[in-house]
């Protein structure tokens, strides 16, 4: 389980994110903030026990958790809806979409749905890798995971903020 800890780690530390200095704002090393930020709520989400197994969908109580977040870091609505994370993510070896029963198609490569109903088109919800999930219910590890999260994506003021925000 620590060969694997040690993998999410580095994962979480170099989530492929989109650099534009005139959307993203040094806080997030004019980056996007949006796939740290999502993975940050899922922590919380688990850690509150909004979470209680492995699938996730895209209910307002994780868009709440959301938003809070993207408006400490005053991400431009256009970019602030939790659809465009939770499918980005899926860009990754360790999240999943879950299609909609009976759907053969998936959007068109480079589609980029931004709203519910787009989502729920194609898919249910997502899903962890089944070993990430369950080293998210230790607390120890998720601190560790939320920690590199912080420090990989954020400057130290943003941490801060952050940080303040998960321990309410």
């Amino acid at each position: 389980m620590c060969g694997r800890l040690e993998a999410y780690l580095i994962s979480f530390s170099h989530l492929k994110r989109e650099k534009d200095n005139k959307i993203w704002k040094a806080e997030s090393g004019y980056r996007s903030p949006l796939l740290p930020l999502f993975l940050i709520t899922l922590l919380d989400q688990i850690e509150s026990g909004k979470i209680l197994r492995n699938f996730i969908s895209l209910n307002d109580e994780l868009q709440n958790c959301y938003s809070v977040y993207t408006k400490l870091l005053q991400v431009p609505v256009s970019q602030s809806t939790i659809v465009i994370p939770f499918q980005d993510l899926g860009k990754t070896s360790f999240w999943e979409l879950v299609p909609q029963p009976g759907r053969k198609s998936a959007p068109e490569k480079g589609a980029l749905l931004t709203t519910r109903e787009e989502f729920y088109t194609y898919y249910l919800g997502g899903r962890l890798s089944e070993d990430l999930y369950t080293l998210m219910q230790m607390p120890h590890l998720r601190k560790k995971l939320r920690t590199v999260l912080l420090e990989s994506h954020f400057s130290n003021t943003m941490q801060t903020t952050i940080k303040n925000k998960s321990d309410i």
